[in-house]
């Protein structure tokens, strides 16, 4: 019976132990909205923090991402990494999501 306690304690201090060594991330949404064939939309989602800038469409629009991965990009520079995307598109609004995350100190 003791050895059951006893491996039962050992457990819970091991799991325990475990969740506090997970690494704790921040997290960031950006999404490049391209309305028309000349305009489109750069947002940021970051630290509580909203921006939103209106982008002139140089390339061939809705697939030069240009504007979006210049803006992942610098925010690489501080940190962050891109750990999923998604597309979408309806209605002639086509919109890209990069997902990121940076790891808290």
């Amino acid at each position: 019976m003791k050895t059951v306690k006893l491996l039962i304690v050992v457990l819970v201090m091991t799991y325990t132990l475990s969740l506090k060594a997970q690494e704790k991330y921040e997290y960031a949404i950006a999404v490049y909205k391209v309305r028309t064939l000349k305009v489109g939309e750069l947002s940021i989602s970051r630290d509580g923090n909203y921006s939103e800038t209106e982008v002139n469409v140089t390339g061939k629009a809705p697939e030069d991402l240009s504007p979006l991965v210049e803006a992942v990009n610098k925010m690489s520079l501080d940190g962050w990494e891109v750990y999923n995307t998604s597309a979408v598109a309806n209605n002639n609004l086509f919109r890209t999501y990069y997902f990121l995350r940076k790891k808290k100190n």
